[in-house]
């Protein structure tokens, strides 16, 4: 790498850096560094022919263009609220399964049930609606399409994800070395 020192503005100096490369017939190549914080060295944007964007909604995970009659409403049951004057986004518990009204958190793993749009727990699915493959919410019966398994979202903190690893923080001391 090359650095040289050019005069800026007021009388400032800055410096600039540079990539040599050597290519096979032995010749250099220099290339030119962008730096933000330098205008004279700032990369420069080209005119391109923007595109038109696509009028249609696509599913963000598959691709596929969405179609009205394939989205679905999906009804999470709120919990009852012990203060009436606090917002349903300031309550710690906010959501409990439709049928054993257990708790919904960041780690419970839910289930959708297409025909009623209704969440429940990953448990009670497996344990009761799986038996007899009802919705208990709508009494109509269900197919293995008719479940939709929700994605649990992070939360920032690193053990979000619950992969059944324990994260374990080690304290590290500086250590001295002597010469």
């Amino acid at each position: 790498a090359v650095v040289s020192t050019q005069s800026g503005h007021y009388g400032r100096e800055f410096t600039s850096s540079a990539i040599q490369k050597t290519t096979e017939g032995g010749e250099v190549e220099s290339s030119k560094l962008n730096n933000f914080w330098v205008p004279t060295l700032q990369g420069h944007a080209t005119k391109q022919r923007a595109h038109k964007p696509s009028t249609k909604t696509t599913c963000p995970i598959s691709g596929k263009n969405l179609k009205l009659r394939d989205l679905i409403t999906v009804n999470f049951t709120a919990m009852p609220q012990g203060d009436a004057q606090q917002s349903v986004i300031c309550q710690e518990n906010r959501y409990m399964c439709a049928v054993t009204k257990d708790m919904l958190t960041n780690f419970t793993a839910c289930v959708v049930l297409k025909p009623s749009g209704s969440v429940v727990t990953l448990d009670c699915f497996e344990n009761l609606i799986k038996k007899d493959m009802m919705d208990p919410v709508s009494n109509t019966k269900l197919t293995d399409k008719d479940v939709i398994h929700l994605k649990r979202g992070a939360t920032g903190f690193a053990a979000a994800a619950n992969t059944g690893e324990n994260i374990v923080a080690e304290k590290k001391a500086p250590t001295m070395m002597a010469s």
